[in-house]
């Protein structure tokens, strides 16, 4: 899964990106924006929808927009191009509060959704850049979301952290399990985090107890670092057989970028 950004919030119609931007105005029931919206809706390239960008917003305003939107026909079901529906965009750049609109509206089959590459909510939620709200995950967990699916790579939502710190931090905290799963392909987090230098991300697990020097099958991490020497620097070195390493972030925050 890319770390795609909001890129396409801002090369949307005008009309979308008034709606992410003042989701408050949807709540004004003007006729002519609701119709502009629908205009835009069926013109948007790439394929998103009004419902998909205000359950992106961050404005205040966007779970009642939210609510709006779907007493007026939105379809929450509705997919973009990577085959997201809105409820991912919310878990991923919205809140909490968004995320309970969607709840509050008892939107079915919200938590066996996948997109065009068997991502599932979660995966979507760990990709976010932001602080975490503390009650997200737990929210999703407590309406059938899971934390340990698989996406068509075999990789799990901590894999996709790797390009979030944050809210790998946030995850492994609360599924601790999921600091050493590993995916499909045999690996846990920390040999992804080597192969594509996710050198803070790293940091994080470690600092959370997990052995950067472990072996699955034939290799350890460092063996299949983009940087073998930058891996050295930020994971340390290896300890002497029978001593146990104290987990450190020291070295991952220090490193140069």
């Amino acid at each position: 899964m890319t770390t795609d950004s909001m890129r396409s919030i801002f090369e949307m119609s005008p009309v979308h990106q008034r709606c992410y931007r003042h989701p408050e105005d949807i709540l004004e029931g003007d006729a002519a924006l609701i119709d502009a919206l629908v205009a835009a809706d069926d013109e948007s390239d790439p394929p998103a929808t009004a419902l998909h960008y205000v359950a992106a917003s961050p404005a205040p305003h966007a779970p009642a927009a939210i609510n709006r939107l779907l007493e007026d026909g939105w379809d929450p079901l509705a997919r973009d191009i990577r085959g997201a529906t809105p409820i991912f965009w919310a878990a991923r750049w919205g809140g909490l509060k968004s995320l309970m609109a969607f709840n509050e509206q008892r939107v079915a089959e919200q938590s066996t959704l996948r997109d065009n590459h068997g991502n599932a909510c979660f995966h979507w939620w760990a990709l976010g850049q932001d602080e975490p709200e503390p009650d997200c995950d737990e929210m999703l967990i407590d309406t059938g979301h899971q934390a340990t699916t698989q996406n068509d790579a075999g990789l799990l939502p901590s894999h996709a952290a790797l390009h979030a710190p944050r809210r790998m931090a946030r995850l492994i905290d609360v599924f601790s399990a999921l600091r050493d799963a590993p995916g499909k392909d045999g690996y846990p987090p920390i040999f992804h985090a080597a192969a594509i230098g996710a050198y803070e991300a790293a940091g994080v697990l470690i600092e959370a107890g997990c052995n950067p020097w472990q072996k699955a099958g034939q290799y350890q991490p460092v063996e299949l670092a983009e940087d073998q020497n930058r891996w050295r620097d930020v994971v340390g070195p290896e300890p002497a057989k029978g001593q146990e390493r104290v987990p450190s972030t020291t070295r991952a925050e220090t490193a140069e970028p």
